[in-house]
Order: C-alpha cells, then sequence, then structure tokens
C-alpha cells in the first residue's frame, strides 16, 4: 500500500498497472520472499490493501498483474475484481525470468496512447513469444474483471444443480477430471482448467439439468476472456483455473477460509466434497462377464461386457 501511495504520488499519470512479484500459490497466497518474508501474503491480504488504496486515491487499477506462479484463478479474482478493471495471471507454474518486460516498455515507448485491453493483449502476447521456444508448459491470460460476478454467478447455478443430484453426476465428474487441463500447485495437480472441466461435461449431460447451465457458462467465461496464450503443453488452457483435487486426501481444509469470497458466492467447497462423499460411498465393483472368446494360433480374441461405473 505504501509503495503504490509512493508511486502515485511521485510519478502520476493517467493509467496505473500494478504488476506483482516472486512466488504465488494461487488462493494459498503470494509475493512469498525466499530471503525476507517467506510467509508473503494472502489474497484478502491484498484485497484489504487494494481496498485501502481504492478509498484513499479512488483509484480503480487498469491491470493487476500477477508476474508469478498459478494465480490465474477465479478464487483469486474473484477477491480482487472490485480493484481494477483486468487481471492477468497464469494458470500454470511460470518460469523464473516472468514477463517479458523489454518488449513491454518498447510498445510502452511506441504507443504512448494505448488502451488498457490493447497492453494487456501486449503483456500476454509477448509472454508468449519470449517463452514458446524454451518451454511448452506456459499459460498467461488477461481477465475482464467486470465480467467475474457473472461468471460466478453462473458457477453458482451449476453447483447448485450438482448438489441436487450427485448420484447421477459423479460419475461423469470422475471422468471429466480424469481427464481435464491440470496444473501444478505444490506437489500435486489440484488446479483444473475451469472452461476445459465444464467442456468435457457438455457432452456427458445431454438431457440432464446440467446442458443448458454449462453452455451457458462457457459463453460467460469466454466473454470473460480478453487475450490467452498457452504453450502446446496446455492446448485446452482457456484461462482461468479453479481448486479441484482429485480425492479427498489431497483437499485443503484451508481453502474455505482463504477462499471465502468465491466458495460463499458459488458453494464450490460444498459440491466438490459432497463429490468426493458420493464416489466413495459406491464400493459396488463393476460387473465383467466373458461374452465369447476365440482362440488361434497366434492369439485369442474375446470380447467382454462391463456394466457400473
Amino acid at each position: 500500500e505504501d509503495f503504490v501511495l509512493f508511486a502515485m504520488e511521485n510519478y502520476s499519470a493517467e493509467h496505473y498497472a500494478v504488476v506483482l512479484w516472486n512466488h504465488g500459490g494461487g488462493w494459498k497466497g503470494l509475493s512469498n520472499d525466499d530471503t525476507d518474508n517467506p510467509d508473503g501474503m494472502s489474497v484478502q491480504e491484498l484485497a484489504n490493501a487494494l481496498s485501502n488504496l481504492k478509498s484513499k486515491k479512488n483509484i480503480k487499477f487498469d491491470i493487476i498483474g500477477f508476474d508469478m506462479c498459478s494465480m490465474g484463478m477465479l478464487e483469486v479474482y474473484s477477491q480482487i475484481s472490485d480493484f481494477g478493471d483486468i487481471g492477468i495471471g497464469s494458470e500454470e507454474l511460470e518460469p523464473g525470468e516472468g514477463w517479458n518486460y523489454a518488449d513491454l516498455l518498447k510498445f510502452i515507448t511506441e504507443n504512448p496512447t494505448s488502451d488498457a485491453r490493447t497492453f494487456a493483449s501486449e503483456i500476454t502476447q509477448t509472454y508468449l513469444d519470449f517463452h514458446k521456444d524454451r518451454t511448452s508448459e506456459i499459460t498467461l491470460s488477461a481477465i475482464d474483471l467486470s465480467k467475474i460476478n457473472s461468471v460466478i454467478q453462473s458457477i453458482s447455478e451449476i453447483v447448485s444443480k450438482m448438489n441436487s443430484n450427485m448420484e447421477t453426476f459423479w460419475p461423469k465428474i470422475t471422468r471429466a477430471n480424469d481427464v481435464v487441463e491440470k496444473y501444478k500447485s505444490g506437489s500435486s495437480f489440484s488446479y483444473i482448467d475451469i472452461s476445459d472441466f465444464f467442456e468435457l461435461l457438455i457432452p456427458k449431460s445431454l438431457n440432464t439439468v446440467l446442458y443448458n447451465d454449462l453452455i451457458a457458462t462457457q459463453s460467460s467465461v469466454a466473454s470473460a476472456i480478453i487475450g490467452n496464450v498457452a504453450g502446446t503443453g496446455h492446448p485446452f488452457a482457456s484461462g482461468l483455473s479453479v481448486y479441484f483435487p482429485i480425492s479427498s486426501e489431497e483437499y485443503d481444509s484451508k481453502y474455505e477460509l482463504e477462499s471465502k469470497n468465491f466458495v460463499d458466492k458459488t458453494g464450490w467447497h460444498d459440491m466438490v466434497k459432497r463429490y468426493y462423499n458420493t464416489k466413495e460411498l459406491d464400493t459396488e465393483p463393476p460387473q465383467i462377464s466373458l461374452e465369447s472368446y476365440d482362440i488361434l494360433p497366434d492369439k485369442i480374441n474375446f470380447k467382454v461386457n462391463l456394466n457400473g461405473s
């Protein structure tokens, strides 16, 4: 907060972007400093600082950017959407070099009247240009923060219907979660791409109460994306991730406190835990029967029937 006040008072401008550096962990926190402040700050602490700045300076930042790992999450943007027009973050871990500041400064110099959306798209594109030949595991997206509440509202509709019909939907969720675009968070892959997850559910949800809501939510997410880039290692990265560990053993209960804004509005944590509980109650194994077989000199051809989830 002090840094931003100093910068605004000593280097006044028509447009402001605040870019946070160092380590990031999505909803778990950010700006962990290896030598001075290993605990970093929580997303709520960041939101508090931005709120104070808004009160003191009556400012809404053009861009709030995260040059760090794993911050391109709905849980993060839901807490800061009132304080900026555009959010920029990566769903995946970032390479150590971070953003391409040399080309960004050149762009500002050559295009001093550029608007925020154009500059945000330039941030994502120069990031891709710089890293694409070094690693395939990159993502970066610019998000219209004014659309976040709409995305959250549409997700809450899906969550409500999933909760009411979990016995029907848990196998569909499992199959989607098995192959969904995933991102590292510590030692596990518990952050998933929200758009890819719903895209995988759509064909599994034909003629169900979820279908129309899934279509509507995909449209809502797409409208929030200003710019999105990804390496070949993440072909289905859409720009927004969400917390969904694949098993209850990996679920971190701190999530509900650290992401209170998001979970209170969507009930996402209740849906995830209801999914675990319903899945774990189903202990009946699938039934497999041999329908036919044919023994040949060099192989055996056989056909089986498989019933169950």
